[in-house]
C-alpha cells in the first residue's frame, strides 16, 4: 500500500494541491477585483444547470408520453392519405321495373392539391394539360375554384376511354415521381340507357354549390354531388348512397407509394317511377312527328316547340311527358361536351331543349276550356244553361263596338250543348260570358280555380308553374297599363269563356283536367314517384300523392258535357273525327286552336279512353302553328295506339281541320 506524502519543509510544493495560505491569498485578490468568489458561482452554475436539466426533461416526458399518440397518429397521416369514393346512385326504374337510369364505372384523373409541393404546381399542371389534351386554362381555372384545404380531389379529366386515353393512363403511371398528388381513380356515373327518352323527368346530377352548402344541403360537404333537377332532385335523399374511402400510402413528396386498407361505400336506393317506358317512347316519337309535319304546313309553318302528358285519371300517375325539342342527359357525363353544354345551359331562344314545357309553358287554352265554361254557366242554374237548351251559333256576336267572331263565317243554327263542344262554337260561349261578366261572384274564375288552374298540380319534379287565372283584382293591379283600362270589361269574359284572352294554362293543368272530367269529378295530384326499393328490389317506401279532391260535380251536368266530348271524336261535324273515327276504343275529347299575341296560332288537343271507364287522359299542344283537329290530335292518337296496343284512326289528316 502507497502512503500519502507530505511536502517536505523548505521543499517544492504541488502545484495542484490545495492550501489553505494561497486559497486565502486568492479570496483576498479576487475581492479586491469585484470578481464573484469561487464557490458561490458554482452554486449559481449548478442551480442552472439543474433548471434547465429539469426542462428538458419535462419536454422529454411530455412529447413521449403526453402528446405521443396525437404526434403517432400525425406521423401515420403524413404517411397515409384517406381519398373520398362516391356513393354509386340507386337506379331509377319505369313502372315496369324497366331501368331508365343505372350507373356505370369511369376511370378519370385527379389532382390531390394537398399532396403537391407549391413549387412544383405548375409544372404538373402543365404537362397534365399536354398529356390528356385539356386546355391548360382551364385546368388552373379548376385549381383556383378549388374548395378551401385542398382535401376534395379535382378531376382532371374524366371518362377515360380510347387508344389516347390508355396511352396517357400507362405515362402517368409509368412517371408517378413526376407527378406528385396525381391519380387515377375509378368512380360511378349516371348512364341514361335509353337516351332522350323521359329527360326532362329524369334530371342531371351535379356538384353541390356554396349557396347550397349554407341553406339546403348543410348535411353535405363541399364535393358532394347531388341531384340537381327532375327526379334525380325530388328524391336525392333516397338515390344518394353513403360514401366510402379508399386508403393510399405516400411519400414526403406526395407520390403515391401504395394502398391501405378502406371503407366501402355503400349504394344508393332505387325508386320506380309511374312512367311507361313503351309508352313514352312512343310519345316523344308522336310528338315530334306532329311538330314536324305542323312546320310543313302553311298554318304550321311557325311550329318549333310542343308537349304531350298522359295520366291514369284513377289514380293521378303520370304515365309519360314529353317536351320538344328535348336533349340527350348523358351529354353532362360524357368527356369531351363542353362546347355542347354550354350551348345547352346558355341558349336564350324560345327553342330552349331543356326547357320542359310540360309543366312550365304556359299557354292559352283555347278551345278546350270550354267544358270548364259550360259547367260553370250550367251551375249558375237553368236560365243560363241546361245541357239540352237550345242557343244560336251566328258568324259574330257583337258587343257595343265590338265584333267578336266565330271561327267559321256562316250562321250554324240553335245547338245544344253536346253540339257545341262537338262543333266548337265560339259565338255559343260569347253569350254564356255575359252571365259570368254581370256575375259579382266572378264564377268563371272560381270553377278554373275548382279544377286547379292559376295554381301548380304539386307534381314531384321541381320547376312547376302555376299560370294564370285573371281576375278583377289582378287586372286592376296591372300598372304598366293606363287606368281606364285596367277594369274588367264584357270582352275580357267573352275572351276567357272561350279559353282566350289573359287565360294561361300548363299542358300538364289541362290533361288533370281532362282526367277529372273523364273520372266523374275526382282532381287528383299528378305524381311521377311510385315506390322507393332496396338494393334487392325489395319495395320499402310508397311514394303517396296528396289525398285527391271531389270536386262534387252534377252527374246530369258532367253527363251533357261528356257527351259533347265524345261527338268531338265521333259525330259526324266532330273537330276530331277524322284522326278518331276509326279508333278501335271509344274516346272522348276537345280540340282546340287558340291565339297567342305576336305569334302563330297553339294547337291542343285533350281527351280520355274508354269513355266508360278511362285509364288514360291525354293532351298534346304544339306551339307556333296548326291546328287542334289536324295537327295535335293526331299526337294523342298515336300515345292511346301505342297505350291499348290497339289499332284504327288517322296520324295524317290531310288539310287544316277547324278548331
Amino acid at each position: 500500500m502507497s502512503r500519502l506524502r507530505t511536502p517536505r519543509r523548505g521543499g517544492r510544493t504541488n502545484p495542484g494541491a490545495f492550501s489553505p495560505r494561497r486559497a486565502a491569498a486568492d479570496l483576498a485578490r479576487s475581492s479586491r477585483e469585484g470578481a464573484m468568489p469561487v464557490a458561490p458561482r458554482i452554486a449559481v452554475a449548478g442551480i442552472i444547470g439543474a433548471v434547465v436539466f429539469g426542462i428538458l426533461v419535462l419536454r422529454l416526458w411530455a412529447l413521449t408520453v403526453l402528446g405521443g399518440a396525437e404526434y403517432a397518429a400525425l406521423a401515420d397521416q403524413n404517411q397515409m392519405r384517406q381519398l373520398r369514393v362516391e356513393a354509386p346512385r340507386g337506379s331509377i326504374l319505369d313502372r315496369n321495373g324497366e331501368v331508365l337510369v343505372a350507373n356505370r364505372a369511369s376511370e378519370q384523373v385527379v389532382l390531390n392539391l394537398q399532396d403537391v409541393p407549391e413549387a412544383r404546381l405548375d409544372g404538373v399542371i402543365s404537362s397534365l394539360s399536354r398529356i390528356l389534351d385539356v386546355p391548360e386554362a382551364e385546368i388552373r381555372e379548376d385549381v383556383e375554384n378549388a374548395p378551401p384545404g385542398g382535401l376534395e380531389p379535382i378531376i382532371i379529366r374524366g371518362d377515360l376511354a380510347g387508344r389516347r386515353d390508355e396511352q396517357a393512363k400507362w405515362y402517368l403511371r409509368e412517371h408517378r415521381a413526376e407527378f406528385p398528388g396525381v391519380d387515377i381513380t375509378t368512380r360511378q356515373v349516371r348512364d341514361y340507357l335509353h337516351g332522350t327518352a323521359a329527360a326532362h323527368i329524369l334530371g342531371q346530377v351535379g356538384q353541390v354549390s356554396e349557396e347550397q352548402l349554407e341553406t339546403s344541403h348543410t348535411n353535405r360537404k363541399s364535393g358532394d354531388r347531388i341531384g340537381v333537377s327532375g327526379i334525380e332532385r325530388q328524391y336525392d335523399e333516397y338515390l344518394r348512397g353513403v360514401d366510402g374511402y379508399q386508403a393510399i400510402q405516400v411519400d414526403a413528396a406526395g407520390v403515391r407509394q401504395g394502398e391501405g386498407r378502406g371503407l366501402p361505400a355503400a349504394i344508393g336506393r332505387s325508386v320506380k317511377l309511374t312512367i311507361d317506358l313503351g309508352l313514352q317512347k312512343a310519345t316523344q316519337k308522336s310528338l315530334r312527328e306532329g311538330i314536324a309535319k305542323s312546320s310543313r304546313t302553311a298554318d304550321g309553318a311557325g311550329a318549333f316547340a310542343g308537349a304531350a302528358v298522359a295520366i291514369d285519371p284513377r289514380n293521378g300517375e303520370i304515365l309519360a311527358s314529353a317536351s320538344e325539342p328535348t336533349y340527350d342527359p348523358g351529354i353532362f357525363v360524357r368527356p369531351g361536351n363542353s362546347a355542347k353544354i354550354d350551348a345547352l345551359l346558355k341558349d336564350k331562344s324560345e327553342h330552349l331543349p331543356m326547357f320542359n314545357r310540360v309543366i312550365g309553358g304556359a299557354y292559352p287554352p283555347g278551345s278546350i276550356y270550354k267544358p270548364i265554361t259550360a259547367l260553370a254557366a250550367m251551375d249558375m242554374g237553368p236560365d243560363v244553361l241546361t245541357p239540352d237548351r237550345l242557343i244560336e251559333c251566328p258568324p259574330s256576336f257583337p258587343v257595343g263596338k265590338t265584333i267578336f267572331r266565330n271561327h267559321v263565317d256562316r250562321h250554324m243554327g240553335s245547338m245544344n250543348l253536346a253540339q257545341s263542344l262537338e262543333t266548337s262554337c265560339d259565338t255559343y260561349y260569347y253569350k254564356l260570358a255575359l252571365y259570368f261578366y254581370q256575375d259579382p261572384g266572378s264564377p268563371l274564375q272560381d270553377w278554373s280555380r275548382k279544377f286547379g288552374l292559376g295554381a301548380p298540380t304539386g307534381i314531384d319534379i321541381p320547376g312547376e308553374i302555376g299560370a294564370r287565372v285573371p281576375t278583377v283584382a289582378w287586372k286592376k293591379s296591372l300598372d304598366h297599363l293606363p287606368e281606364d283600362e285596367r277594369s274588367w270589361r264584357p270582352g275580357d269574359s267573352i275572351n276567357m269563356s272561350i279559353g282566350q284572352g289573359d287565360l294561361l294554362v300548363t299542358p300538364l293543368q289541362m290533361a288533370n283536367v281532362f282526367a277529372a272530367l273523364g273520372n266523374g269529378g275526382t282532381l287528383h295530384t299528378p305524381h311521377l314517384g311510385m315506390q322507393v326499393e332496396d338494393p334487392s328490389g325489395r319495395a320499402e317506401i310508397g311514394l303517396h300523392a296528396d289525398k285527391p279532391r271531389d270536386l262534387k260535380l252534377d252527374p246530369g251536368d258532367l253527363a251533357g258535357v261528356e257527351d259533347g266530348l265524345v261527338a268531338v271524336t265521333s259525330g259526324v261535324v266532330g273537330t276530331a273525327r277524322a284522326v278518331f273515327g276509326t279508333f278501335e276504343v271509344p274516346t272522348a275529347g276537345k280540340t282546340g286552336t287558340a291565339e297567342k299575341f305576336g305569334q302563330k296560332d297553339i294547337a291542343w288537343y285533350c281527351g280520355y279512353a274508354p269513355v266508360d271507364d278511362p285509364e288514360i287522359a291525354a293532351c298534346a299542344v304544339i306551339d307556333g302553328g296548326g291546328h287542334g283537329g289536324s295537327d295535335a290530335a293526331p299526337i294523342v292518337l298515336g300515345m292511346l295506339q301505342q297505350h291499348f296496343k290497339a289499332e284504327g284512326g288517322t296520324t295524317d289528316v290531310k288539310g287544316a281541320t277547324i278548331d
